[in-house]
């Protein structure tokens, strides 16, 4: 169960970075997420 939560939670990151490039955001939008630039 822990481990498909953390899937869950990578999944969503990926997410955000895929959003982050597309925008050319991606400071913005890791800070917005609540996650570091260097994950």
């Amino acid at each position: 169960m822990a481990k498909k939560k953390i899937d869950v939670i990578e999944d969503v990151k990926k997410k955000y970075v895929r959003m982050a490039l597309e925008t050319g955001n991606y400071a913005s939008i890791a800070r917005k997420a609540g996650i570091s630039r260097n994950t």
